[in-house]
């Protein structure tokens, strides 16, 4: 995924360094993200290895090589501005979601370390961890672990859109121009965003610990 994710990037007409460092595509299946319904530790391991390589492929790569192929040519402008989207799974994690965290962490990581390269010139950065936001998230989904992968998954979209949804898509966008405009460097989008920074902010570890018992 991390190979097919590049090819994307090439297909558009833009080459970055790490083009000639792939000759051949990784095996992976299907889609993108993995819904992992036990621990990184526990045995065995639902989210196989080709599930877990397309979600960093699509999470990860896919942030790491848009930024590195726009960035020269915003870099040649008056004023230029990159927003990666990351997660409030970026903020704290779930057992549930090992591989999803670890991604979200990962572009919340690359996204701030962008942000200090990038200090003094004409192209600023903004980190976006949303909140429950109505995509197409959950139906794009792998269930690689269920007897029944497409009934799960609309059983999945049923509860997000019903418990985790609270931001509909165009109000997103809003929010995440605004802060574009205010050069932000961290944009939330949701009040639920808002609370969860206010809590892992204020109750770093009993958050974590709250979020632990969430198996």
């Amino acid at each position: 995924m991390e190979w097919s994710v590049l090819q994307a990037v090439n297909a558009m007409g833009i080459r970055t360094d790490e083009s000639r460092d792939h000759e051949q595509p990784h095996e992976s299946e299907g889609k993108g993200g993995c819904h992992n319904r036990r621990r990184l530790g526990h045995r065995p391991l639902r989210c196989n290895q080709p599930c877990r390589r397309g979600l960093l492929g699509i999470n990860l790569w896919g942030v790491i090589y848009g930024s590195k192929a726009f960035l020269p040519h915003l870099k040649q402008q008056p004023e230029g501005h990159i927003v990666n989207i990351s997660s409030v799974h970026g903020r704290f994690t779930n057992p549930r979601a090992g591989p999803y965290c670890t991604s979200k962490f990962a572009v919340q990581g690359f996204t701030q370390t962008l942000h200090q390269e990038l200090k003094g010139t004409s192209v600023s950065v903004s980190c976006v961890p949303p909140g429950g936001i109505e995509t197409n998230i959950v139906l794009n989904t792998r269930f690689p672990a269920s007897d029944d992968e497409e009934t799960e998954r609309e059983e999945a979209n049923r509860l997000f859109q019903k418990m985790i949804v609270h931001t509909t898509s165009e109000k997103a966008a809003r929010i995440i121009v605004s802060g574009i405009k205010k050069r932000k460097k961290r944009i939330h989008v949701g009040y639920d965003a808002h609370i969860f920074a206010f809590l892992e902010r204020i109750f770093p570890n009993i958050w974590q610990s709250l979020m632990s018992l969430r198996q």
